[in-house]
């Protein structure tokens, strides 16, 4: 017997005017999506859009959102 659960993904698009090559590409994850600086720890602003609306602004180091499967 094979049995399923259907669980919430949350789908990522990348936007960045400094690298070319991330910039469009879509990220899905079962987990969680963690948003930050790779190269030191400088703020960073973060634009927030869920459906392609406009939620809110933020500057931080970072940011985690997950789904309700939760955070690693």
């Amino acid at each position: 017997v094979i049995t399923y659960e259907n669980r919430s993904t949350i789908n990522t698009k990348i936007s960045s005017k400094n690298n070319k090559e991330i910039d469009g590409k879509i990220i899905s994850s079962l987990n969680d999506i963690i948003l930050g600086q790779m190269k030191d720890n400088k703020m960073t602003k973060i634009n927030i859009y869920i459906d392609d609306k406009y939620l809110t602004d933020i500057r931080s180091d970072g940011m985690i959102v997950s789904t309700p499967t939760g955070s690693t």
